[in-house]
């Protein structure tokens, strides 16, 4: 199997502090037995986004081919203030619709109850993904759930070799996909991304990978605006607090097929 590439939230501004690692064309990879390494190779010198945090100058560029294959602008990891004032609105009008793009039609899975398909999840891809999961952190997975009939999602528990299990969790209709320590009705308990797992791409389609503070933003009435009456009528009926309990559901929904 392909090992898949390095990830990025299209949901959150990254910090300009921070390394993007491989979507820098500075950076470098190399492959020591099962581990893979990277480092900045900039021969300008050290950057202010480097870790070692001695750097006085922003180095960064582009790496167009990373960028590209997970959908991002090149623009994504650019200083807003060394921009065109027209790139600078672009950039701004980027974020602004991306953190919104999480609530689409079909994402409480009503689009699912009504055609009987899930277009947006791949089983094939969705086991692939969690048995690469697994053996990156040389662990098992120990079930795996794609009936998808009646949730919005579906999962795999991955446990490590101490013990330890996370899940995995996809939607059904678009690649967003998270990580939790429980999951049950309204009683997700979202987890951080373990170190191990990245980089990866998930499920190699270019998905959204949520952290917890993505599912933990409250619903409000502005979010719900693109999605039709029959799901909002969805969420009155639920009620859900947070994107988390909205886009990963147990809903009972034939009656508003």
């Amino acid at each position: 199997m392909t090992e898949p590439q390095s990830r990025a939230s299209v949901l959150k501004k990254p910090l300009l502090h921070e390394c993007p690692k491989t979507f820098c064309r500075h950076w470098v990879e190399a492959r020591w037995g099962n581990q893979v390494r990277g480092r900045c190779a900039c021969e300008w010198g050290d950057c202010t986004r480097s870790p070692s945090g001695q750097g006085d100058k922003d180095f960064y560029e582009p790496a167009d081919d990373q960028l590209r294959m997970h959908g991002l602008p090149w623009f994504f990891f650019v200083d807003p203030e060394e921009l065109l004032p027209e790139q600078k609105r672009r950039y701004h009008k980027y974020f602004e619709k991306e953190h919104h793009a999480l609530l689409r039609p079909g994402v409480t899975g009503l689009r699912l109850a009504k055609r009987g398909a899930a277009p947006g999840f791949s089983e094939h891809a969705f086991n692939e993904q969690a048995f690469w999961l697994a053996e990156r952190c040389e662990g098992a997975v120990s079930e795996i759930d794609t009936d998808v009939r009646n949730k919005s999602f579906g999962f795999a528990k991955i446990t490590f070799p101490d013990g330890q299990a996370l899940y995995v969790v996809q939607n059904v209709m678009y690649p967003l996909i998270a990580c939790a320590s429980k999951i049950a009705p309204f009683s997700m308990t979202w987890h951080a991304w373990p170190e191990i797992w990245t980089p990866f791409s998930p499920m190699s389609m270019n998905g959204m990978a949520l952290e917890p503070e993505h599912l933990q933003l409250e619903v409000t009435v502005d979010w719900l605006v693109a999605l039709p009456e029959t799901e909002r009528a969805c969420i009155r009926r639920w009620r859900p607090l947070t994107v988390g309990e909205l886009v990963f559901n147990y809903w009972d929904i034939e009656r508003f097929v």
